[in-house]
């Protein structure tokens, strides 16, 4: 049921970015309206929506009627959505419920985002630190209890939600920036995608599946370039493989590897059809191969090395290895953002 709620507004997303980029800019923002009242955690693309809205759409003669027709359409969405809660005194309520800070910055099983890599730092360091003459307070199992709650770093700072918020709008904005300078539609679709990458990666208590946020759009250019192919298939077998310890049962085993394979396969196949059989760098292919590896430990190697002991450690294995494939893809991305400010960015980049 999950996840045909998550498909469902997948699906809205995919028809809200169809509408814009085909200059239906009010059918696309009432359609997204209605996806941030459904699911809160898209609400990280409306800085994207915003700049673009404003100066693609609400420019020339007849900005002022635009704006106004565009700000009453989407009020009247989220009125529909928030008005009984309000009139009965519920609003409160519903907030603490969309922004539950108290569950602490990283899920029980980590999304293979930053925070997964900066949880795994402070791990390390608070093994390490005290042999060599450190006293770190660390209680034991930290991070990596299965909990769901509020847990203090041992050695590194703990970022704040507000933090947090801060650190996705600053990883944010040399997309915003070069889409105010530049508002194409071409520019539109590679914006929501970015945007959504930065959400999933600096983002509070982000949940694994959220990197679904960022694949199912990003499917929709992956076959433009090398450099796009390229992204879409590291991105989103990284992201397919860190989804793999949600279904944990026997039963599910055969089921789960033969999915993730069985995608990466057409889609390696369907991508080199269309950009070339060597859009793949070596070191990408290097660390793909990785996790055949990295499946064969957490299937059995860890067990019949460890018993029942260290039941955190395939899981931390999964997340920190995905979340750098995660992570080389998004640096990509932000570099192409920072070093083309106001060019002509339209989503082709130049193959490699």
């Amino acid at each position: 049921m999950v996840l045909d709620w998550h498909s469902c507004c997948a699906g809205i997303l995919l028809w809200s970015i169809l509408l814009i980029q085909h200059g239906q800019h009010i059918a696309g923002s009432i359609a997204f309206a209605v996806l941030v009242n459904m699911k809160h955690l898209y609400a990280c693309l409306a800085p994207v929506y915003v700049v673009f809205l404003l100066r693609h759409y609400c420019r020339g003669r007849q900005a002022v009627r635009r704006f106004v027709t565009l700000a009453g359409a989407v009020t009247s969405v989220c009125a529909l959505s928030f008005g009984p809660f309000i009139l009965t005194g519920q609003f409160s309520q519903i907030l603490q419920r969309l922004f539950p800070f108290g569950r602490g910055l990283c899920h029980a099983y980590w999304a293979a985002n930053f925070w997964a890599l900066y949880s795994f730092a402070d791990k390390a360091l608070a093994m390490l630190l005290p042999r060599v003459g450190f006293s770190v307070d660390a209680p034991a199992a930290y991070m990596t209890g299965g909990l769901v709650q509020v847990t203090q770093f041992a050695v590194l700072p703990s970022p704040s939600p507000s933090a947090t918020l801060l650190i996705v709008l600053l990883a944010m904005l040399p997309c915003l920036f070069s889409l105010w300078r530049n508002p194409k539609p071409e520019s539109f679709l590679p914006a929501v995608v970015y945007a959504s990458l930065c959400s999933f990666m600096f983002g509070y208590h982000v949940h694994e599946k959220a990197i679904l946020m960022v694949t199912i759009p990003m499917a929709m250019a992956a076959a433009v370039s090398r450099q796009d192919a390229r992204q879409y298939f590291v991105l989103s077998t990284a992201g397919h493989v860190a989804l793999m310890p949600l279904l944990f049962t026997e039963q599910e085993y055969p089921v789960k590897v033969l999915l993730v394979m069985l995608h990466a396969a057409c889609s390696y196949r369907l991508l080199c059809a269309a950009v070339g059989a060597d859009f793949l760098h070596t070191v990408e292919r290097i660390y793909l191969g990785g996790f055949v590896a990295l499946e064969a430990y957490c299937a059995g190697l860890h067990s019949i090395a460890f018993g029942l002991k260290l039941p955190f450690l395939p899981l931390l294995l999964v997340s920190v290895y995905s979340a750098l494939g995660v992570m080389q893809i998004w640096l990509c991305m932000a570099s192409h953002w920072l070093t083309m400010p106001s060019a002509n960015l339209t989503g082709h980049k130049k193959s490699s």
